[in-house]
């Protein structure tokens, strides 16, 4: 094996090394740009259910003034 034979093998290497990185930088922006999304979508889920719950707490409240009122005017048309 002569030096020219063993710098080409080591071009080869840094070559396919440089492309090993590329890949491996590409797939680290690829899971931060995931993780980012994961933690986006977790913060919406909870913001709904958040709204969820004010929106079933306020439909129950107007629920239950509705039903007063009901019960107010019956009683107020009974006299």
């Amino acid at each position: 094996v002569t030096n020219v034979d063993l710098m080409a093998k080591l071009d080869e290497l840094i070559g396919l090394n440089k492309k090993f990185l590329e890949r491996l930088g590409s797939i680290w922006k690829h899971k931060r740009w995931l993780e980012h999304e994961i933690l986006e979508k977790n913060q919406n889920e909870s913001i709904i259910k958040e709204t969820e719950s004010e929106i079933k707490k306020q439909s129950a409240e107007d629920l239950g003034q509705e039903i007063g009122k009901l019960i107010a005017n019956f009683w107020t048309s009974q006299k």
